[in-house]
């Protein structure tokens, strides 16, 4: 019974972690789903099409504003605190969500309708920014020291788990209203479900305690941050190069693979798409398996070995997958075991690249920049290439992409990796050794 309030503690910082990470994910994945069925509800125009290519325009901006948002939001969670980061970062993506769910058409407001909805995809970009860097800031310096990487992965994969979600609410959604009847006022039922879910996740994050780090070394010593992270240029320059293949891959995998193997003439869209399930709980498993690991051989050696695979194993097997000489099911595994094998050790790794006073800010800008420039415009250029007859080159764009993230694995050194006082229970230890110190002179002075 002595261990249970620190397992409590253990868990409480995990679901206040996981919550908005589920959040942030289902309703970026739930928008998307949900456009063709509201498209012609909020964006004008008598042409479907206009109106659903208006729609996944919003969509686009959402990428394009978040090295915008990793600034703002990063310097709130550098400034005011991780648990504050926590909370702004979920309470904007709630309020979004049920501002979306409660916009009234076009035909009731014109074109105000779309205003509406543009702002409020604006506002949960700039907040859906700050979301990783909050939880990979608040899980280094508040997990315990032997399960840190493995906190950071369930973080990483509970990602995944909100689009299991979107989808599974999707398939709901659809059998109880029918397509005609999202069209008609039922897509709303999916952004009230999203806010619902992020009050859940705002009541958690309330409950959870700020990080001591924080509190001990930044909140009230307020350091300059721009000559810090001039000072980390090179790290930063790592994060965006580590993270290219990364999110290159993610939507590859998960938004283009069908599309690729229906124009190499390999699979039907229907066939790959059935396995899309398959692809998300298997990646989940092999990121946690990789956090496991992590704790035990060391994180920043186990994305040494994923990066190197990952390069050299990225264009075969693509290739592969579009000649037909590897299958669809072994090759896209195969794939999603290296891809998963840096994603889970880089949840805690990037943070510790940046002291605490940076970290958040640090970690977030490269990151998103990365994430706008290489995934956000992922199935753009990969149809892009396919509209003018160049499907092949796809495979060595992706390939390129992974050089690239083991040139930026290659630029860590060990030495980079900031150990501060890396957990709330070290923090604590101090503390402890210091009352007993002044406890055991006040007890000689009095004797």
């Amino acid at each position: 019974m002595v261990n249970a309030p620190a397992k409590d503690r253990s868990r409480l910082l995990l679901a206040a972690a996981t919550a908005g990470s589920i959040v942030e994910s289902f309703d970026w994945l739930i928008y998307a789903v949900l456009a063709p069925y509201f498209a012609h509800a909020i964006f004008p125009g008598d042409d479907p099409v206009v109106s659903l290519l208006a729609s996944y325009l919003v969509f686009a901006i959402g990428f394009l504003i978040r090295p915008i948002g990793a600034v703002i939001m990063g310097r709130i969670i550098d400034r005011q605190g991780r648990k504050f980061g926590l909370v702004v970062s979920v309470s904007i993506i709630s309020a979004g969500a049920l501002v979306i769910a409660l916009t009234p058409s076009y035909d009731t407001i014109g074109v105000w309708a779309a205003v509406i909805v543009v702002f409020a995809r604006l506002f949960q970009g700039l907040s859906m920014s700050g979301e990783q860097a909050a939880v990979g800031t608040y899980l280094l310096e508040t997990a315990p020291r032997n399960r840190r990487f493995l906190f950071g992965a369930v973080a990483s994969a509970s990602s995944y788990v909100g689009q299991m979600l979107a989808t599974a609410c999707l398939a709901i959604l659809l059998g109880i209203y029918g397509a005609e009847g999202l069209e008609s006022g039922g897509w709303r039922v999916g952004f009230i479900v999203c806010a619902v879910m992020g009050l859940v996740a705002l009541w958690i994050r309330g409950a959870a305690p700020e990080s001591e780090i924080f509190t001990e070394q930044v909140k009230n010593e307020r350091p300059r941050q721009l000559p810090l992270l001039r000072a980390r240029t090179r790290q930063a320059a790592a994060i965006f190069l580590m993270l290219i293949p990364v999110t290159m891959g993610m939507y590859f995998i998960t938004a283009y693979l069908a599309k690729f193997l229906s124009h190499a003439g390999v699979a039907t869209k229907e066939q790959v798409t059935g396995y899309v399930p398959i692809f998300t709980v298997y990646l989940i498993l092999v990121i946690l398996v990789s956090g496991f690991l992590a704790d035990r051989f060391g994180g920043l050696r186990i994305l040494r070995i994923g990066y190197v695979t990952l390069a050299v194993c990225t264009l075969p097997v693509i290739i592969g997958l579009s000649t037909g000489v590897v299958p669809i099911l072994p090759g896209a595994l195969l794939y999603l075991t290296v891809l998963g094998s840096v994603t889970g050790p880089f949840a805690m790794v990037g943070p510790q690249l940046f002291p605490p006073a940076v970290r958040a800010v640090g970690v977030g800008l490269p990151s998103m920049l990365s994430v706008a420039l290489f995934g956000g415009t992922f199935p753009l250029i990969a149809e892009g290439l396919t509209a003018a007859g160049n499907s092949g080159a796809i495979p060595w764009y992706i390939g390129v992409g992974a050089v690239l993230g083991l040139v930026g694995n290659i630029l860590v050194r060990k030495s980079d990796l900031v150990h501060d006082s890396d957990t709330e229970d070290e923090s604590r230890e101090v503390r402890q050794h210091s009352a007993r110190l002044r406890n055991t002179v006040i007890s000689d002075r009095t004797r």
